[in-house]
């Protein structure tokens, strides 16, 4: 194996991914000698898929996430 699949699970659904968080997953699995560019799922909050009353503030966090994995690297999202 050369790469791993992973995501941040301990972050809650709907906070944004921070570059700092992303970059201490990947470091984490670059000193096992793996890489991580794909990400397993980025989870979609419910409050986006019914666009509840913080639909705003849950689509700029998601937005964020999506930046910051792809500034540290992270260039494939999947969706479970």
């Amino acid at each position: 194996a050369t790469e791993v699949v992973t995501a941040l699970h301990e972050v809650a659904n709907g906070e944004v991914w921070t570059a700092e968080a992303i970059a201490a997953r990947k470091a984490l699995v670059e000193a096992a000698g793996l890489g991580w560019n794909v990400v397993e799922s980025l989870p979609v909050h419910e409050g986006i898929k019914t666009r509840g009353p913080d639909w705003d503030r849950l689509i700029d966090s998601y937005r964020t996430s999506l930046r910051n994995l792809a500034a540290c690297g992270v260039t494939t999202v999947t969706y479970n």
